[in-house]
């Protein structure tokens, strides 16, 4: 067998910074251009929620076909050409035409959740030392995003929708072009293999692991929570004043604090480990929802914003790092996907409902309150994770069923 040592650091840098920053001009604006293209909360819930019902299938069958094919690239490819499309037109039609935004929205996001998820498998899966810089890469992600939030303000301002929509599609080349550089170390490393077959059906030897069912369990509560406050301040803000200033700042604030912890993320994840990392996180995590709850002006929204600091960066370099441990060594991309697919398609349908139910039924502070709740959750799932995750290093030959 081949051993590939190429660094492709800078290029995954470039190739993450460039990702975050569009998908923060397609995503964070998505939501306000709803609000001021006149659709109700009801219609907004209803086009998030469908989303997850495409997102989870075609998550699932992209992780399965980058085991099955033995590639990253290739589908990268393909993902990137149809969202770079439905991102376009969905800005580009600016009137209420509910089930036009409805398909392209549930198609858009889908493929670009998809395409995040394979920038991950593809760094962690490589063979040079991008594989344990995976936290530093994704620091440039978080900087694209800030970027992008600070810029998307801008290009609405100067040419509205129409410009961010050209914008977008512009950005999406500059990625095509950085990741014609990359070398696809998952297909060259099996290029003198005899591939194993690998059957839709195999996707369930996955969840016969305790550890990680506990682990997809714990990511489902915070990103649920997580979801559920990002729905519902864009609303809050809006009614404290704010606009889509206000709205960018956050996104930027939040982007932009992970940085620094980012950046060193690969090494405290050596000196601690994924499971105590996880528990701080969710700390962090449950203290940003509460402090959303209690803030009564969009200062203190941004003042709590900075919690992120510390909880995005622990959990999400902590959870990546473990479920590519806890995969097996066959079903390592669709492991690193579908639980989290499956996660975010659930939490993706529930998130707006249980919003704009709990928003409606009381106040704009319910949903945050429940937030708070589910944070709590997480922590206490961090007891049993302890638990198990130790048994199933100390014990490798179950690790099957740990």
């Amino acid at each position: 067998m081949k051993t590939f040592k190429q660094d492709y650091t800078k290029n995954f840098a470039v190739l993450y910074f460039l990702h975050y920053l569009t998908t923060s001009l397609i995503i964070s604006q998505r939501m306000t251009f709803l609000i001021r293209t006149s659709y109700t909360i009801q219609q907004r819930s209803l086009i998030f929620a469908a989303v997850p019902l495409v997102s989870i299938g075609l998550q699932v069958l992209v992780g399965y076909l980058s085991d099955k094919y033995k590639t990253i690239k290739k589908l990268y490819v393909v993902v990137l050409a149809f969202s770079a499309i439905f991102a376009y037109l969905f800005y580009s039609v600016q009137v209420q035409l509910f089930f036009f935004h409805f398909a392209i929205t549930l198609l858009s996001n889908s493929l670009i959740f998809s395409m995040e998820d394979l920038s991950d498998v593809w760094v962690l899966e490589s063979e040079g030392p991008s594989k344990n810089n995976y936290s530093f890469i994704r620091a440039f992600g978080s900087a694209g995003w800030a970027f992008g939030s600070f810029l998307l303000a801008q290009i609405v301002a100067a040419f509205g929708y129409q410009g961010l929509a050209v914008t977008s599609l512009l950005f999406n080349v500059l990625i095509l072009a950085i990741i014609l550089t990359i070398r696809d170390d998952k297909a060259h490393i099996h290029v003198d293999e005899i591939k194993p077959k690998i059957k839709f059906v195999d996707i369930k030897e996955i969840f016969k692991s305790n550890t990680y069912l506990i682990a997809i369990l714990i990511m489902f509560f915070i990103r649920f929570a997580d979801s559920i406050c990002g729905y519902i301040l864009i609303d809050k803000m809006l009614a404290l004043g704010g606009s889509e200033w206000h709205i960018g700042m956050r996104y930027s604030i939040a982007a932009g604090v992970e940085i620094p912890l980012l950046l060193i993320g690969d090494r405290i994840h050596r000196q601690l480990g994924s499971v105590k990392m996880i528990i701080i996180a969710n700390v962090a995590y449950t203290l940003k929802f509460f402090g959303y709850y209690l803030a009564d002006t969009n200062n203190m929204i941004f003042i709590v914003t900075l919690l992120q600091a510390v909880a995005l960066p622990f959990f999400i370099v902590a959870i990546k790092y473990m479920l590519l441990e806890l995969s097996p060594s066959h079903l390592k991309s669709t492991g690193q996907i579908v639980g989290p697919s499956i996660v975010n398609g659930l939490q993706g349908v529930l998130h707006p409902l249980v919003t704009a139910l709990l928003a409606s039924l009381f106040t704009l502070n319910a949903p945050l309150l429940l937030a708070t709740l589910f944070g709590v959750i997480a922590l206490l799932l961090s007891f049993p994770l302890i638990s198990k995750y130790n048994h199933f290093k100390n014990n490798p030959t179950a690790q099957a069923i740990v």
